[in-house]
């Protein structure tokens, strides 16, 4: 009890610690995550980040590329100094624990303290993150199978095997073959937590990334290196496990998009286009592992429309609020996992557009823009034509 009572005192000084550092790090307020896309969601953030500068009389690449929100690099220009500095060491913690690797951070940062890192103004102790770090050490369920050889695999932490659990352990390698067949042979590594109650899953999730789970309806949320799944509803009511694999291909996928567009400023959290991609995008990757899932989610939606459903408007599937508190969230999944299939075109070539999308994104940070480039569609359109097939004038 006494175990658990503290654990959650610290989780909850530790929140508010990671609010604080968004707060005076980058002079107001991060952007509201798009379905916790934190790295998306900060990318604008972090590239036009204007914290407090050190004294005028120490500076470094790496102070340098955390500033232009190039955490990744950061952390490479960190493992080959020779002898950093308790500021070098800091800096990498910090970017570490953007990046959700706590557990590389959580020695980056005991090193800054022990070695009396001088924190600038407006940025937090190193005390304030390793509180977080510490956390997530304390609430991650115990690591079940380590990543296979080389980057291009999956770590899945796992408490108690349910039925449940046991579907996606299993699943593992058609994850990684899904994974391989967009980013080619090194997918970004990815560490995938089950949870098999609630409140470890929401508890963790405050240590990892600083918030609450976004909408209490989750069972599942995707970030930078690291996706997180939850057997049971805000309710307790454990989801099926028929279920399982579904929701964990979705949150990789998320977690894969987002590392692979870490190192540049990404696509923003307040781009129009991003939530219609970016869930559309998760659902399409669920069709990659199951392709009978698009013909199913397609005949879910003709139910629903002689149900009665009415068609959404392309402006519902826009912003992160819209999408997932104005009119029925579930169809507006299914239309952004019927669009994406629409653009990125049949399943043989869809894999290859999808990567290029991405590619011109990084380059050009416009979503809108780099999916008509790619597929020669524009989505506005294309989504219309859509809700004429499935919802007849």
């Amino acid at each position: 009890m006494l175990r658990t009572l503290a654990v959650f005192l610290l989780t909850m000084i530790t929140a508010v610690a990671s609010i604080a550092l968004g707060v005076t790090l980058f002079g107001e307020p991060p952007p509201a995550p798009s379905r916790v896309r934190v790295p998306r969601a900060y990318a604008a953030a972090w590239a036009d980040a204007r914290p407090h500068p050190p004294p005028v009389t120490w500076d470094s690449e790496l102070l340098v590329a955390v500033r232009k929100g190039r955490l990744e690099e950061a952390v490479r220009l960190f493992e080959r100094l020779p002898n950093p500095s308790a500021q070098d060491q800091y800096l990498a913690g910090w970017s570490l624990m953007a990046l959700h690797r706590p557990f590389d951070a959580e020695p980056r940062l005991v090193a800054a303290r022990d070695l009396g890192s001088c924190v600038w103004p407006g940025w937090p102790e190193p005390d304030e993150l390793l509180g977080r770090a510490e956390a997530c050490r304390i609430l991650a369920p115990p690591l079940l199978e380590a990543a296979g050889p080389g980057t291009a695999s999956i770590a899945i932490h796992a408490g108690t095997l349910t039925p449940w659990a046991e579907s996606i352990v299993q699943a593992k390698s058609r994850f990684e073959e899904v994974g391989r067949r967009v980013f080619g042979k090194d997918p970004p590594p990815v560490r995938l937590y089950l949870f098999t109650t609630r409140a470890p899953f929401e508890s963790f999730h405050r240590a990892l990334i600083g918030e609450p789970v976004p909408y209490r309806s989750a069972v599942g949320v995707g970030v930078v290196n690291a996706a997180l799944c939850c057997e049971c509803d805000v309710n307790g009511r454990r989801v099926p496990e028929s279920t399982g694999a579904g929701v964990a291909m979705h949150e990789l996928a998320h977690a894969w998009c987002d590392a692979y567009l870490a190192e540049r400023r990404g696509w923003r959290s307040e781009d129009p286009n991003s939530s219609w991609l970016n869930e559309g995008i998760a659902e399409f990757f669920t069709c990659l592992l199951d392709p009978a899932q698009l013909d199913g989610r397609s005949g879910w939606l003709r139910e629903k429309v002689e149900a009665g459903a009415p068609a959404p408007a392309f402006g519902d599937l826009l912003l992160y609020r819209r999408f997932h508190e104005v009119g029925d969230q579930d169809v507006h999944y299914a239309m952004a996992m019927l669009l994406v299939a629409e653009l990125l075109g049949s399943r043989g070539e869809a894999p290859g557009n999808f990567r290029r999308v991405l590619d011109e994104i990084r380059a050009s940070n416009d979503v809108g823009t780099a999916v008509q480039s790619v597929t020669g569609k524009d989505p506005a359109i294309t989504f219309e034509a859509i809700v004429h097939r499935f919802w007849p004038r």
